[in-house]
């Protein structure tokens, strides 16, 4: 079996492509890695064996799909597109599709109609074109069904999982090198996530205000993310100067100084009201971080008993949420316990297995 992946998305789909390939590679004829040549040195040995195909043209534009290079794969057996921007033009082999979610249908991303009815184009090619169809959560699966009108038989759902040889609780003097070098002063909460509005950033903000004025807690709160583009004035809450003085956005950080960071959280909370799995917050369990989480979308599936819920549109569950754990130490204690034995659970060896299962499938209903 010949398979070639596109390898151009970013963030969480980027993340899934980086991991679930050295384990594919190993077990196909020839895999070829569509995009970006120094991002794949970086990312995997030469001795892997996968073969690069130089693929540069942004997604979601016209030049993707005049520059789509199928010549340069044209031996190959299928093509997986971890994303919903497939080739518009006939392909010589059958295509499988990973749709995250529907976040570009559901109301949660600041788009124009334009974009919206466009993002509804994109969806529905990709699942009247994909022999199959993989998403990473039963709650995407749903509304993959409901939203697309999709037959459930076509969609097989393959979890995300974490790097469990790079993703468990740093030592102390990691974390305090890095939070040193952060400007960041322990004890410390922590959110992770752009300032889009369905990350729920702002709200999470109030709350650790009301835990700083009536609760007087000596936190600092560290953002991790992106801060700028994202209508910072209209999703932030104005916040006192002694409150806003104990939050840290620290932008971008790389995945090292994030296991630091996730490891010395005394709770990692995640407030978002829409998500297709949910990778930071079991990327902190990995390290041992104690989880408060929002009951929406697919993070009660992922997260099962070992976070703490709150309502994610409600500021004081927020903040009760968070003090549950700051203030009981056996609570917390148990939490994190509970957080290393799920994370055990996600293993990218066993979401690339499932990825072949979906190629063989393929192949198997074509032939």
């Amino acid at each position: 079996m010949k398979v070639a992946i596109d390898c151009r998305m970013k963030h969480g789909v980027a993340t899934v492509v980086r991991n679930i390939v050295p384990h594919i590679a190993s077990q196909v004829e020839a895999l070829y890695a569509m995009g970006d040549l120094q991002r794949f040195r970086e990312w995997w040995p030469d001795d892997l064996g996968v073969r690069t195909v130089e693929f540069m043209a942004p997604v979601y534009g016209w030049r993707e799909q005049l520059e789509y290079p199928l010549k340069r794969i044209s031996d190959c057996h299928l093509l997986h597109v971890p994303h919903f921007n497939i080739p518009v033009r006939k392909l010589p082999f059958p295509l499988l599709v990973t749709i995250n979610d529907l976040a570009h249908l559901a109301g949660v991303l600041p788009m124009s109609w334009a974009h919206v009815q466009a993002a509804r184009l994109y969806y529905r090619h990709a699942v009247l074109r994909a022999e199959h169809i993989t998403t990473l959560s039963e709650f995407a699966r749903k509304e993959i069904i409901a939203k697309l009108n999709v037959d459930p038989a076509r969609i097989s759902v393959i979890p995300c999982a974490v790097d469990h040889r790079k993703f468990f609780p740093a030592d102390e003097s990691r974390i305090r090198e890095v939070a040193d070098r952060l400007h960041i002063c322990l004890p410390y909460l922590m959110i992770s996530g752009s300032v889009r509005p369905h990350k729920n950033v702002g709200r999470v903000l109030s709350a650790f205000k009301e835990l700083k004025t009536r609760n007087r807690i000596p936190h600092q709160l560290v953002v991790v993310g992106e801060r700028e583009g994202f209508r910072i004035r209209t999703e932030l809450p104005t916040l006192p100067d002694d409150v806003q003085s104990s939050i840290v956005f620290t932008g971008y950080i790389n995945d090292d100084d994030m296991i630091a960071l996730y490891s010395g959280a005394e709770v990692f909370v995640y407030a978002s009201l829409y998500e297709g799995f949910g990778l930071p917050p079991l990327e902190a369990m990995a390290c041992g971080a104690p989880v408060a989480v929002s009951r929406a979308a697919s993070l009660p599936e992922v997260i099962g008993d070992a976070g703490v819920y709150f309502d994610p549109y409600s500021v004081s569950e927020i903040a009760d949420a968070m003090l549950s754990l700051i203030d009981n130490s056996t609570k917390r204690r148990e939490a994190v316990a509970a957080s290393l034995k799920r994370a055990q659970e996600f293993q990218w060896e066993r979401s690339a297995q499932q990825y072949l299962q979906a190629y063989n499938h393929v192949l198997t209903a074509r032939a």
